[in-house]
């Protein structure tokens, strides 16, 4: 096997933390390129008011969280009812079910030019999603889902868990037992100038890890 030298190494680690517009991320891996969305453009108008039809649509639903109960973990579940949403209004939820950016695919029915748009779902508890400070948005391997040149949007959901609706039970146990949570507020960002950051990791497999039995030092078995 052909291991990185240290130099390669450093000049690796060199580029960590280093700025990028995503737009430019995105054509050097995929070779498409992020429309900006225009609005004198009647196709871009269009596509746009159909997701902010579906996401209005949304607005003081309950919805199931699922198998991941945290308020950051119900992106999964916002995915699922806005594709559904979407396909109630015209639109056709195109690409494979796969992990990794954009969450969903669509395109209007009946529109003959072909103009895709990417979106990217996230959620939140704060009071307004633009005060979420953590880590929120991830791209990585080779962005398999992208396939033309399309608008990229974000839609960032503020969402309530079932628990601060009602005081009849403990917040936790509640969360455990419901796994429902409301949907309060929304945010759609274009992506044509957004910035993301390069973030250098060294990973392995858990086999990897663990498997190699000349690199344990102790196997004991207790049951």
């Amino acid at each position: 096997m052909n291991y990185l030298t240290n130099d390669q190494i450093l000049s690796v680690t060199e580029l960590n933390k280093s700025k990028a517009l995503f737009r430019d991320v995105i054509e050097a891996n995929t070779g498409y390129l992020i429309i900006k969305e225009d609005k004198s453009n009647f196709r871009h108008r269009l596509i746009y008011n159909k997701l902010n039809e579906a996401c209005l649509r949304l607005i003081g639903k309950s919805v199931r969280a699922g198998v991941d109960k945290r308020i950051n973990g119900s992106s999964l579940a916002l995915e699922k009812v806005l594709a559904s949403e979407l396909k109630k209004i015209g639109c056709i939820i195109l690409g494979r079910s796969i992990a990794g950016y954009p969450d969903i695919t669509f395109a209007i029915n009946g529109d003959n030019s072909n103009t895709i748009c990417y979106v990217e779902v996230k959620s939140t508890g704060k009071k307004d999603p633009e005060d979420e400070k953590r880590r929120g948005f991830y791209a990585s391997g080779e962005l398999k889902k992208i396939v033309d040149d399309g608008l990229h949007f974000s839609v960032a959901f503020k969402v309530t868990p079932i628990t601060e609706v009602s005081d009849q039970f403990d917040s936790f146990n509640m969360i455990r037992k419901e796994g429902r949570f409301i949907i309060n507020k929304y945010i759609i960002m274009d992506l044509y100038n957004f910035e993301v950051d390069l973030k250098c990791e060294w990973n392995a497999p858990t086999q990897e890890l663990y498997g190699k039995r000349q690199n344990q030092l102790c196997r004991t078995t207790i049951f």
